[in-house]
C-alpha cells in the first residue's frame, strides 16, 4: 500500500460524497478554503474525514497559507468549539501559531534588537526566514564581537546572551587569594587554577577546617564565604539551628525540642501576613528565602493587581478560567486574555508583552 500523500491536485473530479460536506458541517471553515489553489473545487464537496490534502488562506496576513489534512482541519475546528477559546487567526493556521515563518511573526520584525546581532556569515539563513519563538539553534554575534551559537527561543524568551560577556574569560584564581586556598589540587587532576573556566564544577576544601569539602563551580560574583558547612548548608556539629540566630528568630512558635532535622515547622515572613509556609528545620538552616518574596507562591504582595494595577485593567473578564488578577503572580509565565480599551482581545504571556515590547494588539483577532 503506498504512503504517498493524497493532494487534491492529483484528482480530477471530487470523490463521491455521501456524508455531509464540510461546508455544511463546519461553515467556519468556508472562508479558510482557498478555492483557486484547490483547482476550483468546492469545499461543499468534500467529507469532513476526508484524507485529502488541501490548500488553506488566513485573514491575518496574505501570506498565510498553507497546506493540510481536510480531516486535520476539521477536528482542530472541533477542539476550538469544545474548549470554547478564541482564536489569534484561522483555525490550525500554522503561521498565528509560531510554527512557520510569515510577515508577522519573524524574528526580524518583532524583535529587531536580537536580530541585529545574528551572524550573518555561520547562519545560511536571515532572522527574516525564522520565528521569533523558533527553538533552532543559530550563530549569533554580541557587540564585543564575541560569537556563540544559542536557540532563537533563549534569546527572546529568557533574554539569554553572549557566554563570554556573561561568565568571563576563564578565572585566573591567583587574583581571589581565599579562593585559591580552597582549591583541592588533589582532587582536581589536570584542572589549572590560573586558567580555571567560569562555572567549571571542581572540588574544594575549606582552609579553616580541612574536613569540610564540597564540590562546586566558582563564579567572580561569588562571595568571600563558600564551604556550605561553615554557611549552614550542610549540616556538622558546628551548625545546630540553635545555633544559627536567623533561624531562632523566624520560628513562629519558641520550639524547646527539636526530635530530628527533618521535623516540620510552620514560618512566617515580616513582609505580610499571608507570607507564611510549612518546611523542614534543614531546608530553613539552609538558608531558604520565604517563596512569597521569591514570587514562587502567590501573595497579596505580588499579585498582577497589585503591582501592575493598568495591565491589571486589560484583563479579560470570562475567558481566563474564572481567574482574577488578584490570583495569579505579576511574573507568571502562564498564557492569559487580555482585551484593550478598543475592544481588542490578544492572547499573550505578560512577561513576554513586557521583555519584547509587543503591543497588545499583536495578534490581534476580532472582539465579535
Amino acid at each position: 500500500m503506498s504512503n504517498r500523500r493524497k493532494l487534491i491536485e492529483d484528482y480530477d473530479y471530487p470523490p463521491l460524497l455521501r456524508v455531509p460536506s464540510v461546508g455544511e458541517v463546519r461553515p467556519e471553515l468556508v472562508k479558510q478554503w482557498d478555492e483557486r489553489a484547490n483547482c476550483g473545487f468546492s469545499v461543499y464537496e468534500f467529507a469532513p474525514g476526508s484524507q485529502i490534502h488541501a490548500h488553506w488562506k488566513c485573514w491575518m496576513a496574505p501570506d498565510h497559507r498553507w497546506q493540510a489534512k481536510i480531516a486535520n482541519v476539521v477536528i482542530s475546528a472541533r477542539k476550538a468549539e469544545d474548549e470554547g477559546r478564541d482564536r489569534k487567526g484561522a483555525i490550525g493556521c500554522p503561521f498565528c501559531h509560531g510554527l512557520l515563518p510569515s510577515s508577522t511573526n519573524t524574528l526580524l520584525k518583532l524583535a529587531p534588537a536580537v536580530a541585529a546581532e545574528w551572524h550573518k556569515t555561520k547562519n545560511k539563513f536571515g532572522p527574516e526566514d525564522v520565528t521569533v519563538c523558533s527553538t533552532k539553534s543559530v550563530w549569533w554575534t554580541c557587540p564585543e564581537g564575541h560569537d556563540y551559537r544559542a536557540k532563537i527561543s533563549n534569546r527572546t524568551n529568557r533574554q539569554s546572551g553572549c557566554l563570554k560577556c556573561n561568565l568571563g574569560e576563564p578565572i585566573d584564581l591567583r587574583e581571589y587569594k581565599k579562593v585559591l586556598r580552597e582549591f583541592d589540587r588533589e582532587n582536581n587532576p589536570g584542572v589549572d587554577p590560573y586558567r580555571l573556566p567560569a562555572g567549571l564544577k571542581v572540588n574544594w576544601i575549606c582552609w579553616s577546617n580541612k574536613q569540610h569539602k564540597w564540590r562546586s563551580g566558582f563564579y567572580r560574583t561569588t562571595k568571600d564565604l563558600r564551604c556550605p558547612e561553615c554557611r549552614g548548608i550542610r549540616p556538622s556539629k558546628k551548625n545546630d539551628p540553635a545555633c544559627v540566630p536567623h533561624v531562632i528568630e523566624a520560628f513562629e512558635t519558641p520550639v524547646m525540642e527539636r526530635k530530628s532535622s527533618a521535623d516540620r515547622i510552620t514560618w512566617t515572613c515580616d513582609v505580610a501576613e499571608d507570607h507564611e509556609w510549612t518546611t523542614t528545620k534543614q531546608m530553613k538552616r539552609t538558608g531558604t528565602q520565604c517563596p512569597f518574596c521569591a514570587n514562587i507562591r502567590l501573595s497579596v504582595t505580588n499579585s498582577l493587581k497589585t503591582c501592575y494595577p493598568k495591565v491589571a485593567s486589560e484583563w479579560h473578564p470570562t475567558k481566563n478560567r474564572r481567574l482574577t488578577p488578584n490570583q495569579v503572580i505579576y511574573c507568571g509565565a502562564k498564557l492569559h486574555y487580555w482585551i484593550c480599551k478598543q475592544g481588542c482581545l490578544a492572547s499573550s504571556l505578560f512577561a513576554c508583552r513586557d521583555s519584547l515590547n509587543l503591543p497588545l494588539e499583536y495578534p490581534v483577532i476580532s472582539a465579535q
